[in-house]
């Protein structure tokens, strides 16, 4: 990937208080819709119980009640987060990538493949990129572009955004991180696909995932056939899912329908490679880390190679865009 120049006049640590100020708002809307859904459940309790101490009477008044609905999260506070973005994306710096993973983030399975990513102007100390589903992008171009010039979103977008999107604050891991980092995304509602603001993914981030996480110099591919080991020993399947931290889901011939066994990509390899494999099963100590080159011209595989793989124990078998 090319240097990215992030001149701008703005006070780096106005921004930051800003993005801090946005994060904060959304844990506390969360905690308050948790609070409203248990007061609801409290609610419904207390009027089954008046309804089997009153009688038939008492039943048709609950039955006549309409049920508490969990309170949504105020659309303000999703309006200044799109309004935040539309000020400080630089949409003019496109990148795509295919990224081909799942990103777990705040209980949320993110299934991230082929994205349009846009660098935010400002520097925090860290790169922070604005990715999204490719299938998104003029839609997202569109809304980022008028909300800027018109210095809010316009009270249609702002309904649809609402009806389809939730603002969920998180941390992000991946194999090639040092630590988790705070990250804020638009998770859909009725997909997998979300918005994503962090500092990954990169293409220099990729690469060293996919040297990392291979058999042989060859990166795993979802629908390709594996053999996977659990408590000691090797069973074929299908390479179900990769996840951004290095676990692999397959879904082996022995298994129903629906049941994946999960385990850290060094458990895996190509269905017919013989056991001694580059990669061994022992744990081999540090995590692997990446850094993103200063200058172009260092090679995030060289960099990668350096690394080790991250080892864990397996968890066995677990069963409308804009």
């Amino acid at each position: 990937m090319t240097e990215l120049d992030y001149d701008s006049d703005v006070d780096e640590e106005t921004l930051q208080l800003d993005y801090d100020d946005i994060c904060d708002e959304v844990v506390e809307l969360q905690n308050e819709l948790k609070a409203a859904k248990i007061e609801a459940a409290q609610l419904r309790m207390r009027l089954k119980a008046s309804a089997v101490n009153g009688g038939s009477k008492a039943a048709t008044v609950v039955q006549n009640l309409p049920a508490v609905a969990p309170s949504e999260p105020r659309p303000g506070e999703l309006e200044n987060f799109v309004v935040w973005l539309a000020q400080h994306v630089n949409l003019d710096q496109e990148v795509i990538l295919d990224v081909g993973l799942e990103v777990p983030i705040a209980g949320h399975a993110m299934q991230m493949g082929r994205v349009v990513q846009w660098p935010l102007t400002f520097a925090l100390g860290r790169r922070l990129f604005l990715s999204a589903p490719f299938e998104c992008k003029e839609q997202l171009q569109e809304l980022l572009s008028s909300t800027k010039a018109q210095g809010k979103v316009s009270a249609e977008s702002l309904q649809t955004l609402a009806a389809f999107w939730n603002l969920v604050p998180g941390e992000l891991e991946t194999i090639t991180q040092k630590a988790p980092e705070p990250v804020v995304m638009l998770a859909h509602k009725f997909s997998q696909v979300g918005i994503l603001v962090a500092t990954w993914p990169t293409a220099g981030a990729l690469e060293a995932f996919r040297a990392l996480c291979s058999v042989d110099g060859e990166p795993f591919q979802v629908g390709q056939r594996v053999e996977v080991e659990y408590d000691g020993q090797w069973y074929v399947g299908t390479l179900f899912s990769l996840t951004a931290t290095g676990k692999a889901s397959v879904a082996c011939d022995v298994d129903g329908p629906g049941v994946l066994t999960v385990a850290p990509v060094y458990r895996v390899r190509r269905h017919g490679v013989p056991l001694s494999r580059s990669r061994a099963v022992s744990d081999q100590g540090a995590q692997p880390v990446y850094t993103e080159p200063d200058s172009p011209s260092e090679s995030p595989t060289a960099a990668a190679g350096q690394q080790l793989l991250r080892r864990s124990q397996s968890e066995g078998n677990i069963h409308s865009v804009l």
